[in-house]
């Protein structure tokens, strides 16, 4: 049945890595090094909260290698870490998601919605939100849009399977502190902005490097939540506006300026997917007058 159905794949592989991610936390909650009911960065400290993200991100490339190799029958690569232009993607996404989030930033700044003051700078905790960043795009990406999204496009309209899942990657998001509609919308988006890209591209260094820099550039460089985790940056922010407007205790990702900027990425990324679909057309009706005219 896994080898046959593509949804039958995406079931297991949610459920699996549910239960796994449960199964690693339990000898920490047996231990007392963590409380159930006290799970958060805040109180177990960044350098633990690394490690068990690190080991629930190892198990779920392990598992996806897995589906990948023996149900898919296709090289584990072959999901979006091809080598060719990987620098450049990586750092388009990259460059992109720095940009974005210092335009959201700047308008807030700009129209005395925040005040920014300065923190000292603590390199140690940096270097380890860079490494728990990282460990959370790429997990996040390689098992939505690498694994999930694309074996929705071996069976699925290509529309229907990047709203699908957007809405999963939402939904992986609902445990997070101080979720609203509005951050729910967002968080909606951005998936439907890297699936887009996703399914034009099959990359996804590119998406790696937009998660990536969009968090870190929001939470340890500029000092705003991040979906709803406090984190604690090189500048501090001081809210002055509405919630709608800063994202309030949730982050940038609950404001109306992130939904406007995100439909204007995603709008971007349509349009030039559907110019890229229609040179194809364009060239055979080409070939095709040629030929009734030689006739």
């Amino acid at each position: 049945m896994l080898k046959k159905s593509p949804i039958a794949r995406i079931v297991t592989l949610l459920i699996l890595s549910q239960i796994i991610a449960g199964l690693i936390l339990i000898p920490f909650f047996s231990l007392n090094i963590i409380k159930p009911d006290n799970y958060n960065i805040e109180t177990i400290g960044i350098e633990l909260m690394t490690l068990i993200l690190m080991l629930q991100a190892a198990a779920n490339i392990l598992l996806i290698y897995q589906l990948q190799t023996n149900y898919d029958g296709r090289p584990f690569h072959q999901l979006g870490f091809s080598r060719e232009m990987l620098l450049k993607k990586l750092g388009l996404g990259s460059i992109i998601g720095i940009i974005s989030i210092l335009v959201i930033y700047l308008t807030l700044f700009f129209s005395n919605y925040i005040e920014t003051s300065v923190n000292t700078l603590n390199l140690y905790s940096f270097t380890l939100y860079f490494g728990f960043f990282s460990i959370v795009a790429i997990n996040e990406e390689l098992l939505v849009r690498g694994y999930i999204l694309n074996n929705l496009l071996k069976s699925q309209q290509k529309y229907v399977s990047i709203i699908i899942s957007a809405l999963i990657f939402m939904l992986l998001h609902s445990g997070n502190n101080d979720v609203s509609l509005l951050s729910f919308v967002n968080l909606l988006l951005v998936g439907i902005f890297l699936g887009l890209y996703y399914a034009q591209y099959k990359d996804l260094w590119f998406p790696i490097g937009f998660h990536l820099t969009w968090n870190f550039m929001q939470g340890p460089v500029l000092g705003f939540p991040v979906s709803g985790l406090p984190i604690e940056g090189m500048l501090t922010q001081k809210l002055a506006g509405s919630s709608t407007l800063t994202g309030g205790s949730f982050g940038l990702e609950g404001s109306y300026l992130v939904m406007t900027l995100l439909i204007l990425l995603c709008a971007i990324l349509w349009s030039k997917g559907h110019k890229k679909n229609k040179k194809p057309q364009k060239h055979h009706r080409k070939i095709l007058n040629k030929q009734l005219i030689k006739r």
